[in-house]
């Protein structure tokens, strides 16, 4: 099953939050992976788990939120781009792919969902014959859509960055969190986009699509998580 939340939009450190709350405590009974698709009520960029805030920090405007994400990748501008997040149990046999197998696939279900709407998409190509079978992350911690890293969606005509993602995986399963450049796109029908994006996940895990409302977390689970996510011990470390 790939449950299909509502779009909402919500402060950075909620939606870095929400965004793991649904990787660990959701769906796991059930084995559904989940998609939402989420706005930001406030203008935001967020960065990779394993990068230093004071080299980040200088790189992105002052009056700006900045939140370390629980995945890897660089920085990320939310200021114009369309947000999702794809949670995979750890039953799914997508969650068990290697990072870039897992990552081109996401991407390719990105680059369909464009061109059946005419906008040309192609994947950044792997440069050799090992980029599917080696334990590299599709990502290096610098700043996204500036050099397009294998497997990113780019256009063919230039080779300027449209997607990326970066990815987490713990004992709960696989989180997947990209980000599209909407001024790559122009013209572009966003909702019926998301109706094709989400149909070809849902293709690609073999599971039905399903509507489903908002989850209700712990209230004091949630509390603790969007804490953690807006505090300066996890924002400000090195």
């Amino acid at each position: 099953m790939l449950h299909h939340l509502p779009s909402r939009s919500a402060s950075a450190a909620v939606n870095m939050a929400e965004d793991l709350l649904l990787l660990e405590n959701y769906g796991a009974e059930e084995n559904a992976a989940t998609f939402r698709h989420y706005g930001w009520s406030e203008p935001a960029f967020t960065f990779g788990l394993s990068q230093s805030w004071p080299a980040v920090r200088p790189t992105v405007p002052a009056d700006c939120a900045l939140v370390r994400r629980a995945s890897g990748g660089g920085v990320v501008s939310h200021l114009h781009d369309w947000t999702y997040a794809l949670t995979v149990p750890f039953a799914q046999s997508l969650c068990r792919e290697r990072a870039t197998v897992s990552y081109k696939k996401i991407h390719q279900a990105i680059a369909d969902a464009l061109t059946v709407q005419g906008v040309a998409a192609a994947l950044v190509p792997c440069p050799g014959e090992s980029c599917d079978a080696a334990e590299i992350p599709p990502h290096k911690p610098g700043v996204c859509f500036v050099l397009p890293e294998i497997y990113d969606v780019v256009r063919p005509d230039d080779g300027r960055k449209i997607a990326g993602a970066a990815q987490k995986r713990n004992r709960h399963g696989l989180l997947v969190q990209g980000s599209i450049a909407r001024e790559m796109a122009p013209g572009l029908d966003w909702v019926l986009f998301e109706k094709t994006f989400v149909a070809q996940l849902a293709a690609l895990l073999g599971a039905e699509e399903m509507a489903v409302a908002w989850p209700v977390f712990p209230e004091e689970i949630h509390r603790e998580t969007v804490a953690r996510f807006a505090s300066r011990e996890w924002n400000e470390r090195h």
